[in-house]
């Protein structure tokens, strides 16, 4: 068959699920990369990855505001996460290492999976100086339901589910991944009050959950030829990393996806994959519990020398609002805010594109160079006019391979920021959320990854 036919069968069979609900993207078969080990691996096998980084902020500074004392202050969406406190630093984006395995004496059935994150970032700011980020073993025993159990990735969207320091080129995750997805842990400040209605000002507890759970797992994953479908259901905490739960509701976490398979294997195989992901829990603030929804569809084809991903994201309750003010000086007092009741909503897409460069001028390292463009667009609180806030990313990236585990990656990002609804908020307000949201910046990113 030849690789237009391929192509053109793949591309079909994306609009096929789509059509039959099964639905859009993954470039690999991640239930089985992350959650399961090949007949023949070791007992023990160390591995981990570094990302050194530097982030630069090229944003003006508030001006305009009707409260001056914002008027000069850069907003913390200016800042360099996770401490806030500077528009440009050198940081240890990420610094992992751990074991996986094989269970000795087993016959292959059992296996399990180690990783600690020791670098100063949203796992490890609001706790230790190193966390566990996962922590589980697999029993493989029962045909069509694997089980896996500890802490480890729920079954969520591409970008929260793939090995994203690993094979994706952009440095930070779209907007509406890191707002609306990216769990994170709150609770009221001594004598506050939740309400459903509007943001209510709340504490950090904790650092984000990263895209993890504790609990329980059933998934599994079957071939037909080129053709390939998974699922995975996991029943969890609904909390952050290595929290128990804080209240009696668990978290149902879902995701049901179907590829086409054109060739290679492991993370960087040609395919193009279609998915659909549910979640739903509660979270609990005073004495009420809120539901907290997210769900989305998804696709991306991974076809040498190119790889596109598309995704569209929305959610209900417990919508993390920002800090407000969002400042982060101690002649402001600022609260975090989350919007909790059910008809709060959120939503959002993104759109990615690489392109790896042919051998170019005969000089054979040009075969290691890619390109990168995506944009990403986050409409936050469009239930609540005077809240809404529209968030539009431009990033523009390039990446050289030294080698397949030594990477480096340059990313620059043309952000925006909007009030939804200027003309429905009383002018001194306006005036001030305007000023805000005009002050925020482009964005430099440099990031070396080393991948052992």
């Amino acid at each position: 068959m030849s690789n237009g036919k391929k192509l053109a069968m793949g591309s079909a069979a994306a609009v096929i699920l789509t059509v039959a609900g099964i639905c859009p993207a993954s470039a690999a078969n991640w239930f089985e990369l992350q959650n399961n080990e090949a007949p023949d691996a070791k007992a023990l096998r160390v591995w981990g990855f570094l990302q050194p980084t530097y982030e630069a902020n090229f944003a003006d500074r508030v001006s305009g505001a009707a409260n001056p004392a914002f008027n000069g202050q850069r907003p913390v969406f200016d800042l360099v996460a996770p401490d806030q406190e500077s528009s440009s630093s050198f940081e240890l984006k990420r610094a992992r290492i751990g074991v996986r395995g094989l269970m000795p004496k087993t016959d292959g059935k059992i296996n399990y999976f180690v990783l600690a994150e020791f670098a100063h970032n949203g796992i490890t700011k609001h706790a230790s100086a190193v966390e566990l980020s996962d922590a589980s073993a697999t029993l493989n025993y029962i045909p069509g339901a694997r089980i896996r159990f500890g802490q480890f990735k729920y079954p969520g969207p591409e970008e929260g589910f793939q090995a994203f320091p690993l094979v994706d080129p952009f440095i930070e995750f779209t907007t509406v991944t890191n707002q609306l997805i990216m769990g994170r842990s709150f609770n009221l400040p001594p004598g506050g009050t939740a309400t459903a209605a509007g943001a209510t000002k709340v504490q950090a507890n904790g650092g984000v959950d990263a895209f993890r759970d504790v609990g329980v797992e059933v998934y599994d994953w079957r071939d037909w030829g080129p053709w390939e479908a998974a699922y995975g259901v996991m029943l969890g905490n609904g909390h952050t990393i290595n929290q128990q739960d804080d209240n009696s509701n668990k978290q149902w976490s879902a995701r049901l996806q179907g590829s086409y398979v054109f060739g290679g294997k492991g993370a960087y195989r040609q395919d193009v994959t279609t998915w659909i992901w549910y979640q739903t829990g509660k979270q609990t603030f005073g004495s009420v519990d809120y539901t907290r929804r997210r769900e989305g569809i998804g696709a991306t084809l991974n076809y040498q020398p190119f790889r596109i991903s598309m995704a569209y994201l929305r959610g209900t309750g417990v919508i993390f609002n920002g800090v407000n003010p969002p400042f982060n000086i101690d002649t402001i007092v600022s609260s975090s805010t989350v919007a909790l009741g059910s008809e709060n909503k959120a939503r959002g897409w993104y759109v990615a594109g690489e392109y790896m460069l042919p051998e170019l001028l005969d000089i054979p390292q040009f075969k290691q160079v890619a390109i990168e463009l995506r944009y990403d667009a986050y409409d936050r609180l469009p239930n609540d006019p005077a809240a809404e806030r529209r968030f539009h990313t431009w990033t523009v990236g390039a990446q050289y391979s030294f080698t397949p585990t030594v990477k480096l990656r340059v990313n620059y990002l043309v952000q925006s920021l909007k009030v939804g609804n200027a003309d429905l908020l009383p002018a001194p307000q306006r005036q001030n959320a305007q000023a805000i949201t005009d002050a925020i910046g482009n964005m430099l990113g440099v990031q070396v990854l080393v991948w052992f």
